[in-house]
């Protein structure tokens, strides 16, 4: 049984003065696949790289 890879693109939204929150969608639709919120962007985009890593099995 073969299993398609999944391609995924990661969002931000400011969540306000001083938070940010991330998702990670797949490129195809449906719901997040992982989500979360840190206190400023660079924490955001490196905790949303993390776990992109994490669900594309990257890095392990």
């Amino acid at each position: 049984m073969q299993t398609e890879s999944q391609t995924y693109e990661i969002k931000f939204y400011p969540r306000g003065p001083k938070n940010t929150e991330w998702k990670i969608w797949p490129t195809g639709g449906g719901v997040a696949a992982a989500t979360g919120v840190a206190g400023s962007f660079t924490l955001a985009e490196r905790d949303a790289k993390k776990a992109l890593e994490r669900l594309t099995g990257k890095g392990v």
